[in-house]
């Protein structure tokens, strides 16, 4: 994956709170589409108000993984909202002894989130990308 990382503007280091993030898009002739995300602690994904999927997969502090993820039948002539929730965790090192109920959520405590993927409208591709 190579979208970049993108942080929410009011994300803090170590913070823990919920983050949103929304793009829209607008397809005449929408035909499929699919992203990849990749996001830390945990996302939900809707699309056109619809819950489409969660994550990420789990993974350790060296390696992580991305869900792909098929937007094909949340798809509509118009406009297309993709909608994130992120939450954001503290880092293990910073982590109370008695924070035992989140403690299998990799997490780096900087609230990061990336997509990339495309859009199918008619023949043309729509870059979906942090």
């Amino acid at each position: 994956m190579k979208a970049k990382m993108i942080r929410h503007p009011a994300a803090r280091f170590g913070e823990e709170a919920l983050y949103y993030f929304r793009r829209t898009y607008t397809l005449c002739d929408p035909k499929g589409g699919s992203v990849k995300i990749l996001a830390d602690a945990r996302y939900k994904l809707w699309v056109n108000g619809t819950f489409v999927s969660c994550g990420p997969c789990k993974g350790s502090r060296h390696m992580r993984y991305y869900d792909e993820v098929d937007l094909t039948p949340y798809l509509v002539k118009g406009e297309n909202t993709l909608w994130v929730t992120l939450l954001g965790l503290r880092a293990f090192e910073y982590m109370d002894v008695g924070d035992i109920n989140l403690n299998a959520v990799m997490r780096s405590g900087d609230a990061y989130l990336a997509i990339e993927g495309t859009l199918l409208d008619g023949e043309e591709e729509v870059r979906v990308v942090t």
